[in-house]
């Protein structure tokens, strides 16, 4: 028998060259594809390595300067208590030149200082107008109470008629320390 095609020659390779073409499409796009993710994979490996090496410089670099920044920090450190002790050590010689200016009577003058911070003493020469001045000169210190103790060692006239003196003065440690 004879088979009857109702579908005219001329569809029927067009159709078998476009199934032909919606097979080959598909396998195309999914090779394509394939090779994407494929690319997108590898540049995503890459991508993390370059992001793990400069993760690791990044923590060099810190640790680098962390430890600069310590060596600095150490140094500050021992230059601020080198000065604070330096401080803490100094004689602060204007509580005693404050004392004596405070105390001094108006009719006695000072002609040399001398201080020995050891021992506490300050010793004094100077001048009164009269032996009552130096008396009171004496008795002034004396009260005063950053002085502990008061010496009169001499006095004698001077060719102007003045009388000549020399006293030595104990004072208490926090005349030569640093007020507030």
């Amino acid at each position: 028998m004879s088979t009857i095609n109702l579908v005219p020659e001329g569809f029927r390779q067009k159709k078998e060259k476009t199934s032909k073409k919606l097979v080959i499409i598909p396998i195309v796009l999914i090779i394509i594809t394939a090779i994407i993710c494929a690319g997108l994979f590898f540049y995503e490996k890459t991508l993390s390595n370059k992001v793990s090496d400069l993760d690791n410089e990044i923590d060099q670099i810190n640790e680098k300067i962390s430890q600069e920044l310590d060596t600095e920090v150490i140094s500050f450190q021992k230059h601020l208590n080198n000065l604070k002790r330096m401080l803490n050590d100094h004689i602060y010689y204007s509580n005693v030149f404050d004392l004596i200016e405070k105390n001094t009577v108006p009719t006695v003058s000072f002609e040399s200082f001398d201080g020995d911070v050891p021992s506490k003493k300050i010793q004094l020469k100077g001048k009164a107008i009269s032996f009552s001045s130096l008396a009171k000169q004496v008795v002034a210190f004396r009260e005063a109470e950053e002085i502990s103790k008061v010496d009169f060692s001499s006095a004698s006239i001077g060719v102007d008629g003045g009388i000549g003196f020399d006293l030595s003065l104990f004072l208490k440690q926090e005349m030569f320390e640093y007020k507030k």
